[in-house]
Protein backbone atom coordinates (compact mmCIF):
# COMPACT_ATOMS: atom_id res chain seq x y z
CA UNK A 1 0.00 0.00 0.00
CA UNK A 2 1.84 3.38 -0.79
CA UNK A 3 0.45 6.54 0.96
CA UNK A 4 0.87 9.68 -0.70
CA UNK A 5 0.34 13.20 1.26
CA UNK A 6 -0.70 16.18 -0.33
CA UNK A 7 0.46 19.15 2.17
CA UNK A 8 -1.30 22.87 1.92
CA UNK A 9 -0.87 26.00 3.47
CA UNK A 10 -4.71 25.50 4.29
CA UNK A 11 -7.07 22.83 4.01
CA UNK A 12 -8.75 24.36 0.85
CA UNK A 13 -5.59 24.60 -0.99
CA UNK A 14 -4.72 20.79 -0.29
CA UNK A 15 -7.89 19.54 -0.91
CA UNK A 16 -7.82 21.40 -4.44
CA UNK A 17 -4.14 20.27 -5.24
CA UNK A 18 -5.57 16.67 -4.53
CA UNK A 19 -8.42 17.45 -6.72
CA UNK A 20 -6.73 18.45 -9.59
CA UNK A 21 -3.76 15.38 -8.93
CA UNK A 22 -6.73 13.08 -9.62
CA UNK A 23 -8.15 14.42 -12.83
CA UNK A 24 -4.25 15.14 -14.42
CA UNK A 25 -3.75 11.40 -14.01
CA UNK A 26 -7.29 10.25 -15.83
CA UNK A 27 -8.16 8.28 -12.17
CA UNK A 28 -11.47 6.91 -13.18
CA UNK A 29 -14.47 6.95 -10.90
CA UNK A 30 -14.20 3.70 -10.63
CA UNK A 31 -10.74 3.41 -9.61
CA UNK A 32 -11.66 5.29 -6.46
CA UNK A 33 -12.47 2.41 -4.14
CA UNK A 34 -13.41 4.61 -1.10
CA UNK A 35 -13.46 8.74 -0.09
CA UNK A 36 -13.77 10.03 3.25
CA UNK A 37 -14.31 13.77 3.31
CA UNK A 38 -15.84 15.37 6.47
CA UNK A 39 -14.54 19.40 7.97
CA UNK A 40 -11.35 17.65 8.93
CA UNK A 41 -9.89 15.68 6.03
CA UNK A 42 -10.18 14.29 2.49
CA UNK A 43 -8.88 10.74 1.51
CA UNK A 44 -8.76 9.33 -2.03
CA UNK A 45 -8.64 4.97 -1.62
CA UNK A 46 -7.60 3.85 -4.83
CA UNK A 47 -8.76 0.09 -5.56
CA UNK A 48 -4.99 -0.93 -6.08
CA UNK A 49 -4.41 0.58 -1.98
CA UNK A 50 -2.86 3.79 -2.96
CA UNK A 51 -4.23 6.49 -0.45
CA UNK A 52 -3.86 10.12 -1.43
CA UNK A 53 -4.49 12.28 2.21
CA UNK A 54 -4.98 16.09 1.78
CA UNK A 55 -3.46 17.82 4.66
CA UNK A 56 -3.68 21.10 5.92
CA UNK A 57 -0.68 22.10 7.96
CA UNK A 58 -1.94 24.47 10.66
CA UNK A 59 -3.99 21.45 11.96
CA UNK A 60 -2.00 18.29 11.34
CA UNK A 61 -0.04 15.89 13.95
CA UNK A 62 3.13 14.73 13.12
CA UNK A 63 3.89 10.87 13.97
CA UNK A 64 2.09 9.26 10.27
CA UNK A 65 4.07 8.28 7.76
CA UNK A 66 4.06 8.88 4.30
CA UNK A 67 5.99 6.86 0.43
CA UNK A 68 5.46 10.53 -1.17
CA UNK A 69 4.47 13.85 -0.02
CA UNK A 70 3.62 16.95 -2.33
CA UNK A 71 4.05 20.31 -0.86
CA UNK A 72 2.84 23.94 -1.08
CA UNK A 73 5.43 26.10 -1.83
CA UNK A 74 3.87 28.70 0.40
CA UNK A 75 4.10 26.45 3.38
CA UNK A 76 6.72 28.21 6.03
CA UNK A 77 10.30 26.37 5.15
CA UNK A 78 10.93 25.51 9.39
CA UNK A 79 7.40 24.10 9.09
CA UNK A 80 8.52 21.95 6.06
CA UNK A 81 11.72 20.96 7.50
CA UNK A 82 10.76 20.04 10.98
CA UNK A 83 7.62 18.61 10.77
CA UNK A 84 6.66 17.54 7.07
CA UNK A 85 10.09 15.77 5.98
CA UNK A 86 10.45 13.44 8.61
CA UNK A 87 7.63 12.25 8.02
CA UNK A 88 9.04 10.81 4.38
CA UNK A 89 11.80 8.93 3.15
CA UNK A 90 14.53 11.09 1.90
CA UNK A 91 14.06 13.41 -1.49
CA UNK A 92 10.76 11.78 -1.92
CA UNK A 93 8.48 15.09 -1.77
CA UNK A 94 7.71 17.60 -4.45
CA UNK A 95 6.74 20.97 -4.56
CA UNK A 96 3.53 22.38 -5.95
Amino acid sequence: MKKIAIFGKTKRRARIELKNMINEVEIKYMDICKVIKNPHELIIELNNGTIYKAIATPNFTMGEGFNFAYIDARINRNIVHEKILPMIPYDQYMYY
